[in-house]
């Protein structure tokens, strides 16, 4: 007589369990999280943008002048200008709120 093992009380192993799919995406958050940090210079154009604004700004707070800059990528040239109370003007099209970093519009 052939025996299974369902009659043996020992039980088929089906699916994954919760804790196994939790161990694998946490070992390839940390394989994503050294790839990129491997990467080196891998800033986006928004990145290096917002350095500048941020250079701007602080100098601009520090030396209690405007300040005015370019930043310029193989797309755009944008004029910034950077005012003592925080305020930052770019390109004359839109201005950055100092609290939120938003751009506003200057509408009429």
């Amino acid at each position: 007589m052939i025996v299974s093992p369902r009659d043996c009380g020992i039980r088929e192993r089906q699916g994954t369990t919760l804790l196994e799919v939790v161990i694998v995406v946490l070992i390839l958050g940390v394989l994503a999280t050294v790839a990129s940090l491997a990467i080196p210079g891998a800033t986006t154009p928004a990145q290096t943008l917002a350095a500048t604004v941020g250079r701007a700004r602080r100098e601009a707070a520090e030396h209690g002048h405007t300040v005015k800059t370019t930043y310029r990528d193989s797309l755009h040239v944008i004029d910034i200008v950077a005012f003592v109370d925080g305020r930052v003007l770019i390109d004359s099209t839109g201005v950055v709120n100092p609290l939120t970093g938003r751009a506003e519009g200057n509408d009429p």
